[in-house]
């Protein structure tokens, strides 16, 4: 009976296991879609308006041309933005001890 006792305590920490497994994984997976759907993001949003002012051939439309001139560059900047948030919150998940500020 002692080692019917020890087999379900077996399977229950099993059970327990896989399950925290499939939490972790389905955290993670949430993770990787934002921060995919983030690098999106910042991409349209960096390509968007040179792409508009093709469109519509209006090359004397000053502020399109502008807007692409200032976010086509900054692209990088939020790049590196989506980049190091992922790192933080790895980092502050990890060491749950340390502080925001």
């Amino acid at each position: 009976k002692a080692a019917e006792e020890d087999g379900s305590v077996d399977r229950l920490l099993m059970s327990s296991r896989h399950k925290a497994r499939l939490e972790r994984l389905d955290h993670d997976t949430s993770a990787i879609l934002l921060q995919s759907l983030a690098y999106i993001a910042a991409f349209v949003v960096g390509v968007i308006w040179p792409f508009m002012s093709n469109l519509q051939k209006i090359h004397d439309n000053t502020t399109i041309f502008k807007l692409g001139l200032f976010f086509l560059p900054i692209q990088g900047f939020f790049n590196l933005i989506v980049f190091l948030s992922h790192k933080i919150h790895n980092y502050r998940r990890i060491h749950r001890e340390t502080t925001r500020w």
